[in-house]
C-alpha cells in the first residue's frame, strides 16, 4: 500500500478549504474542528507509514539472503497493515469523513451504506498467483449513536491476521423488514481464473453486527455456478446438502469469457436480487430472487412482473402445460426405477400419456411437422428425437424428481405468438436447474406449443425438423 503521489496536493487543498471555512462536504456531521483534527491525524499516520516503508527498504538493501528478504518483506507488510487498522480503530469519527476524500488520503477503497450506519475500508495486503489477500475493517453506528470498529470472521486460520479476508466489498444495499433494517453486502473476488460476486445479509442488533439468514435453500441449491454457505467463511459448494439457514450465495465466471461480465444487483423498489448465470442466452440466464415477508427470506420469483392480461394468460398456460408434462415424465421415471416396469399394462399406460403430449398441447403446425418426420423415420428406419424435445432434448432423469420452478420471461413476438422462458429442476447426476423455452401460438380458442427451444435470435426444434424433412426428401 504505497502513498499516492498526489497525497500532499489533496491534503493541502483540504486544509485550505477547512481553514477558509469552505468544507467540501458542507452537509456532513463533522465540525470544522473535528475535520481539522482528523486531517492532522491522517497526516501523522502517513508519516508513520512512510517511515515504516523506509525502514523496510533499508533492511532489504542490507539483507543478502533471498528467503530472509521475502520473509522480512511479508512481515513488514503486515506491520504497516496493522498501522492502518489501528489508525481506523482509534479514530471513530472517520466514519463521518467524506468517502472520496478519505479514499485519496488513505489510498484505500471505501463504501458506506446509504444511511451511513455501516462503512467498509478495504485494501490489498498482498498479491499472489491465485487471488489478492484483502484486508477489510468495518465501522458501524449503534442505535445510540456510538461508532464501533470490527472485522469479519477471517477466511484464513487463526494464525493469520484477523482482518485478512478474500472478498472486497463493492456495494451496500438496505432493506427494511418489519421495522428492522437489513444490509445486503455485495462483494467481489478474483480467484485464480474465475471472478466471483456474492451477496450476504447483516444487521446491527443490540450494538453488534449480526449475520442474517435470508436465502431460501430450496430455491438456491442446484443453480449452476452458484455456491451457498451457512456461515461467513469462503463459500463452499453445498449443492448436495440442505443447510438449515443460508447467510448468502455467490456465483462466478471464467475471466477468459470476454463476452460475459457477471452482474449481481439489488432492486430496492421491487425488493429483488437480480443476477446473470451465463452468456449463452441472456433471456434464459437471468434469475430473480424476491423478498418474501412471510418467510423473511429471498425466494425464487416464480412469475415475471406484468399487468398485461395476454402475457399473464400465456404464462399461466405454459405453467399448467409444463407442470403436467413433467408429472408425466416423473411417472415414467418412477416406472423405470421400480419393479412395476415388468407390468406391461401399466407401462403402456404411462408411456401413452407421454406420447399424448403433442396431441394435448401442441399446435396443428407442430403436429403436422412431427407427423411427416415420423413417417420418414419409419420408412427409412431412421431416428429423430421425439419425446426428448419436451425436456430440452435431454434423456430422462435419475428418478421422479422434476419440478417446474418459475416462468422467467414472457416475450411478445407478435399478437399471435409469444416466447416463454422457464426453469425446471431435474436430478441427473446432481441437483440441477435447467432453462428452456416454448413458442406459444393462439388457435382453437387457446394457446398451444408451436416450437421448443427457440431463442430471440436462434431457431428452435421446428426448424431442425423441417431441415430433416427437406434433406430426406431430396
Amino acid at each position: 500500500m504505497k502513498a499516492r503521489p498526489f497525497f500532499k496536493t489533496t491534503l493541502f487543498t483540504l486544509l485550505f478549504m477547512l481553514i477558509g471555512g469552505q468544507w467540501a462536504w458542507a452537509n456532513g456531521p463533522l465540525s470544522k474542528k473535528d475535520s481539522l483534527e482528523l486531517v492532522k491525524a491522517i497526516k501523522d499516520y502517513k508519516k508513520s507509514e512512510k517511515k515504516a516503508y523506509d525502514e523496510l527498504d533499508n533492511k532489504l538493501k542490507k539483507e543478502t539472503n533471498a528467503e530472509q528478504a521475502e520473509m522480512l518483506s511479508n512481515n513488514t507488510d503486515m506491520e504497516t497493515d496493522k498501522l492502518l487498522v489501528n489508525f481506523i480503530s482509534n479514530h471513530p469519527k472517520l466514519m463521518d469523513f467524506p468517502d472520496n476524500t478519505l479514499e485519496e488520503l488513505l489510498d484505500i477503497d471505501i463504501i458506506t451504506s446509504p444511511d451511513r450506519r455501516i462503512r467498509y475500508y478495504s485494501w490489498v495486503l498482498s498479491e499472489n498467483e491465485k487471488y489478492d489477500e484483502v484486508s477489510r475493517v468495518m465501522q458501524y453506528r449503534t442505535d445510540d449513536g456510538k461508532i464501533e470498529t470490527c472485522w469479519d470472521i477471517p477466511f484464513y486460520d487463526e494464525a493469520m491476521l484477523p482482518w485478512s479476508y478474500a472478498f472486497t466489498p463493492t456495494e451496500i444495499y438496505t432493506l427494511n423488514n418489519h421495522g428492522k433494517r437489513i444490509y445486503l453486502v455485495k462483494e467481489f473476488i478474483l480467484d485464480d481464473a474465475f471472478t466471483y460476486e456474492q451477496i450476504r445479509a447483516i444487521a446491527i442488533d443490540k450494538g453488534k453486527v449480526t449475520k442474517i439468514p435470508m436465502f431460501d435453500s430450496e430455491d438456491i441449491i442446484g443453480l449452476n455456478n452458484i455456491n451457498i454457505y451457512a456461515n461467513d467463511l469462503y463459500p463452499n459448494d453445498l449443492s448436495h446438502e440442505k443447510p438449515s439457514s443460508i447467510i448468502g450465495f455467490s456465483f462466478g465466471t471464467n475471466i477468459f469469457d470476454d463476452d460475459f461480465e457477471p452482474t449481481l444487483t439489488y432492486d430496492p423498489s421491487m425488493r429483488e436480487i437480480h443476477f446473470d448465470l451465463s452468456s449463452d442466452e441472456p433471456y434464459k440466464s437471468q434469475k430473480h430472487f424476491k423478498f418474501d415477508d412471510k418467510s423473511n427470506t429471498f425466494v425464487l420469483r416464480t412469475f415475471p412482473p406484468t399487468t398485461d392480461t395476454t402475457e399473464i394468460t400465456v404464462g399461466q398456460r405454459v405453467k399448467a402445460i409444463m407442470e403436467d408434462a413433467l408429472d408425466r415424465f416423473n411417472q415414467v421415471d418412477a416406472l423405470l426405477s421400480s419393479d412395476d416396469e415388468n407390468n406391461e399394462k401399466e407401462s403402456e399406460k404411462v408411456w401413452e400419456r407421454v406420447n399424448q403430449l403433442d396431441n394435448d398441447y401442441c399446435s396443428e403446425s407442430w403436429k403436422e411437422t412431427m407427423s411427416k418426420v415420423n413417417t420418414l423415420t419409419t420408412q427409412n428406419e431412421d431416428y429423430f428425437p421425439d419425446s426428448g424435445i419436451w425436456l430440452s432434448g435431454q434423456e430422462f432423469s435419475d428418478g421422479p424428481n422434476m419440478k417446474l420452478l418459475c416462468i422467467d420471461k414472457i416475450q411478445k413476438i407478435d399478437n399471435n405468438t409469444y416466447l416463454v422462458f422457464y426453469t425446471f429442476k431435474r436430478y441427473k447426476y446432481e441437483n440441477l436447474y435447467e432453462t428452456a423455452s416454448l413458442t406459444m401460438v393462439c388457435e382453437r380458442d387457446n394457446w398451444y406449443v408451436d416450437d421448443f427451444e427457440q431463442g430471440i435470435y436462434e431457431e428452435g426444434w421446428k426448424k431442425q425438423l423441417q431441415n430433416y424433412i427437406n434433406e430426406t426428401l431430396k
